[in-house]
């Protein structure tokens, strides 16, 4: 079954990311395991802030601009994504309380993965523009894949109709797999 990270990929904001990657040295393999580390992070700061606000992850996701980071999803090119840098750095400035504290996370998915921690740090705020305007979108139900055929289209199909929208996305995100790389960030 395709998963959140798949689906982020199929989108032209992902592959504009992939792209991206290829130009600070990372390859597709390389991008592949920093989005796989990287979303699941994200979705755990996401919901950790809900419960922390008392606010839904869907309210959350809308204060963090997901109308505005709708575009991020619909990037045509690393240039076009690159627009939406300051806002990603707002959303982890919001998810995880600092600069700081989300060069720490990048440092420890680099050494998790192999990789070095400057192309990651430099990814991470459209990871995370992108990420949170791809949950903007399917809660509006706009979500829409721009690659991956029929199995996308099922899979965006099945994720809009499990219900919540953004909080019902949440539980298709294995964010069990990087508890250890968030110990003492969220706290």
């Amino acid at each position: 079954m395709m998963n959140v990270v798949d689906l982020l990929q199929m989108t032209k904001g992902g592959r504009a990311l992939m792209d991206h990657g290829q130009t600070v040295g990372l390859s597709k393999g390389d991008m592949v395991g920093a989005f796989g580390k990287l979303v699941p992070a994200l979705a755990t700061g996401l919901e950790r802030h809900s419960q922390a606000s008392g606010h839904s992850v869907g309210d959350v996701v809308r204060q963090l601009g997901a109308a505005q980071l709708a575009g991020a999803v619909d990037a045509d090119d690393a240039d076009a994504l690159a627009g939406f840098r300051s806002q990603g750095e707002q959303v982890i400035s919001a998810l995880f309380g600092s600069q700081e504290r989300a060069q720490s996370l990048a440092s420890r998915v680099g050494e998790s993965i192999g990789l070095d921690v400057g192309p990651l740090q430099a990814l991470l705020p459209l990871v995370a523009g992108l990420f949170i305007g791809a949950l903007g979108k399917i809660d509006s139900g706009s979500f829409k894949p721009s690659g991956g055929g029929m199995m996308a289209t099922m899979a965006v199909n099945m994720l809009m109709s499990s219900g919540g929208g953004a909080a019902g996305l949440m539980k298709f995100i294995d964010t069990d797999s990087v508890s250890d790389l968030l110990a003492g960030l969220l706290d």
